[in-house]
């Protein structure tokens, strides 16, 4: 199947707000485990950090669960889940709460995305549209 058709379909069953938001929780969710996995196999301390005492194995373990969130609530979206949607609120909060610790750690470009990505990801999710789609899907029982 083209994406163009998996694109079509997905649009036919939701607006096109949770579509993009979907598509794009997906896409990060994959990308994050890959790079979770690529960052933490290959971790060494670096100077300055010797007496940081981090389970590394945990850490990457929770960090790839965090990115498999984004996968799934997105997955679920598209399959009609209104639970997907309030997952990706709560991925989204926590990844406010990220940026702001990555802000008080003095890396702004970082911030800058993560921020970027938590703050229309959320007007994604709570635009009208959206919010119809998840009040009709509950109301109707079928979410």
């Amino acid at each position: 199947m083209k994406i163009s058709q998996w694109w079509q379909r997905t649009t036919d069953r939701l607006p096109m707000q949770l579509a993009v938001l979907s598509w794009a929780s997906i896409v990060i969710g994959v990308v994050g485990i890959i790079a979770t996995i690529v960052l933490y196999l290959g971790y060494q301390p670096q100077h300055g950090d010797e007496t940081v005492k981090m389970n590394v194995g945990a850490t990457g373990v929770m960090v790839g669960l965090y990115f498999f969130a984004f996968a799934l609530f997105g997955t679920m979206i598209i399959q009609g889940r209104t639970w997907g949607v309030s997952g990706l609120v709560l991925t989204h909060i926590t990844l406010v709460l990220i940026t702001i610790t990555v802000i008080q750690s003095g890396v702004f470009w970082l911030a800058m995305i993560l921020g970027v990505v938590a703050v229309v990801s959320l007007a994604l999710i709570f635009s009208p549209q959206s919010m119809d789609w998840y009040k009709q899907r509950f109301t109707d029982g079928r979410g």
